[in-house]
């Protein structure tokens, strides 16, 4: 092949030759534009519709709710978890615990010591609490919200997991890979292996349930015999799990979508509650499963239907959830803030 200059007459010629030709292919032989060479336009795109457009509304609106509480406890609400007499509320910045009255819908605040982190349980007479800052499993009397007894522990989950009681134990994920069984009638502590990636557990159906997000799976262990008896494929990062409603439930961070784990044969459901993000929780409670994360503060999934029958966004409400006293807690990291939200929803 010869090499041209641009400039060259050559290249005139040749680029005179294709303009003539490029007209007479968009001229008809009766002078009238060829409509061949117009081109045709695609047609628009169908919108797929969202099948949750039907449920949404604002966070706001759940401040219509008859009964509606707001309690201002500021600094970062976050872990709840529910008493005999009240919600307990785990609070990292302020270095307090808050037991939220659901009679009087006041709250009173305990200095325990520490700043409470990787969800809050209740059992054996005590609340159980993690000291992340100071490597240590802490049991809160929770008359006086001080310290009973502590177990020393790191915690691989970075104060992201679920500390768990039943079976006669309470566990939680201490060293990577390691889950920690604690005996409330002693405090002393033993352990087991679990995957690596592990950072929540929640007691329920007879089985001890175990988040591993980087697996994508939730690890399912006989609590007498102290061993796994099923590992179950989720997807989605499924990080913080719970029990009740007939089921296994964990909220998959990563997509946003729930798994439903039947207890009797360990099959999966895969609901899409469209909640990824950030933050999160999950709880169940009043037949239905809740799920909380910044994005979505706020959804309900029927528990018979597997259907999400609301979903709240909108604000900086959001980062955990739980149920009782026929309401809905939900803890706002973001404005120090905690709504009572009786039910059924607005």
């Amino acid at each position: 092949m010869i090499a041209l200059h641009p400039r060259s007459p050559r290249v005139a010629a040749a680029a005179l030759l294709l303009a003539l030709a490029a007209c007479q292919a968009s001229v008809s032989p009766s002078g009238s534009p060829n409509p061949s060479a117009e081109g045709t336009a695609s047609p628009a795109p169908t919108a797929t519709p969202d099948p949750l457009d039907a449920v949404r509304r604002h966070t706001e609106e759940l401040r219509s709710a008859p009964g509606f509480a707001e309690f201002q406890v500021a600094g970062s609400p976050d872990w709840s978890v529910v008493a005999d007499d009240g919600v307990w509320i785990g609070n990292w910045d302020t270095q307090r615990l808050h037991l939220l009255d659901p009679v009087s819908n006041s709250f009173t605040s305990f200095v325990p010591g520490f700043g409470p982190c990787n969800g809050l349980a209740i059992g054996f007479g005590s609340l159980w609490s993690a000291d992340c800052a100071g490597s240590r499993m802490v049991r809160v009397d929770p008359a006086t919200g001080q310290a009973q007894a502590s177990i020393p522990s790191s915690f691989a989950s970075e104060g992201e997991g679920l500390t768990a009681v039943g079976e006669g134990f309470v566990w939680f994920i201490g060293d990577p890979g390691e889950l920690v069984i604690v005996d409330p009638a002693t405090n002393a502590a033993s352990s087991m292996p679990v995957p690596t990636g592990s950072t929540s557990v929640v007691v329920g159906f007879g089985s001890v349930w175990v988040a591993d997000p980087a697996g994508g799976q939730i690890v399912r262990i006989d609590p007498a015999a102290r061993q796994v008896v099923d590992t179950i494929d989720v997807g989605g990062a499924p990080r913080f799990p719970a029990a009740g409603e007939g089921a296994v439930w964990a909220l998959n961070q990563a997509d946003g979508t729930v798994a439903r784990i039947d207890p009797d044969d360990n099959s999966v459901i895969t609901i899409d509650a469209a909640s990824p993000g950030q933050g999160g929780c999950i709880a169940t409670g009043a037949g239905a499963v809740w799920t909380t994360t910044f994005d979505r503060p706020l959804t309900r999934i029927d528990a018979t239907t597997n259907e999400v029958t609301a979903q709240y966004g909108g604000g900086q409400n959001g980062d955990c959830v739980t149920v009782g006293f026929d309401s809905v807690w939900l803890s706002n990291l973001r404005t120090g803030t905690v709504w009572r939200i009786p039910l059924p929803l607005p």
